[in-house]
């Protein structure tokens, strides 16, 4: 009976852990699974107190409308690249290799944005991906 309990709590963990990264993002030829945080306390909570996301995974904030959105690392345990789009999907700044350290700075693009993409520390340089790029969701 253990065991049973054991495995549909095993099963029910992964079946939420995959579906957190449901949407996709493509960004030239490169793919991202993403999971949207659109709401004011998805986008305070963002990846904090996750261990890791896979390679192919990232978090997407969505503004309703273009501003100068600060990021943070609070209670990050792994490191991000951060790219901030425009209203057209379009890469306008990038902040790579921020460290969970790195708080309570905060990171802003000089120019409006209406997302930010976090990914994994590295991401951009191992997919080649840079300002004035854009991106599909």
């Amino acid at each position: 009976m253990k065991w049973i309990l054991l495995v549909l709590v095993a099963i029910s963990v992964y079946l939420a852990a995959a579906s957190m990264f449901e949407k996709k993002q493509l960004i030239g030829e490169t793919e991202i699974h993403i999971r949207v945080a659109d709401s004011n306390i998805e986008r305070t909570k963002g990846l904090s107190g996750q261990r890791s996301i896979r390679e192919d995974e990232g978090m997407l904030f969505k503004f309703n409308e273009d501003g100068y959105y600060s990021m943070w690392m609070k209670n990050m345990l792994f490191p991000l690249d951060m790219a901030w789009l425009d209203k057209n999907k379009k890469i306008v700044f990038i902040e790579k290799n921020i460290s969970p350290d790195s708080y309570p700075k905060t990171y802003v693009s000089p120019v409006p944005a209406r997302y930010v993409l976090e990914v994994n520390a590295g991401f951009f340089d191992r997919h080649e991906i840079e300002v004035g790029q854009t991106s599909e969701f």
